[in-house]
């Protein structure tokens, strides 16, 4: 898999992220919505979108890294987030790194967030590429 078909570049995988997100909202799960039950929705659709299970993990030895991806070297690193927190990693050395934050869904600046995806009228899924390693899809739905 090269840099360009990664399916986290993809904004279908970011969209079956936010649908699954959103299904548990309708389904009165809102409440149980963490960085946990995002970290496991962001796996599946990986999954789906054609990553290896094997490759995934969540063992890093920074404690704010939630996923793996790539074995036995990380293609990318995923953070999680749930509730407003702007703070950003720093990019570990030539290891993509992406910020998967669930927050108030409000105006934004422009540029500021790489991928939106509304959830509902309250919260939206917020994506931000952290590392460079190719042009971001922006996605807003």
């Amino acid at each position: 898999m090269t840099a360009n078909q990664a399916p986290w570049r993809s904004g279908e995988m970011w969209l079956a992220v936010a649908a699954d997100l959103r299904q548990a909202r309708e389904a009165g799960l809102g409440a149980l919505l963490t960085a946990h039950t995002v970290r496991l929705s962001t796996a599946r659709a990986l999954v789906a979108s054609g990553v290896d299970p094997a490759g995934l993990g969540t063992a890093f030895a920074e404690p704010r890294v939630g996923l793996v991806v790539g074995h036995p070297r990380p293609g990318v690193l995923l953070e999680f987030r749930c509730g407003d927190d702007p703070q950003r990693s720093a990019p570990e050395d030539g290891v993509e790194r992406i910020v998967v934050s669930v927050e108030a869904n409000r105006p934004y600046l422009a540029g500021s967030v790489d991928a939106v995806i509304s959830l509902d009228d309250s919260l939206r899924l917020a994506v931000y590429w952290v590392a460079a390693g190719g042009a971001a899809r922006n996605v807003r739905r």
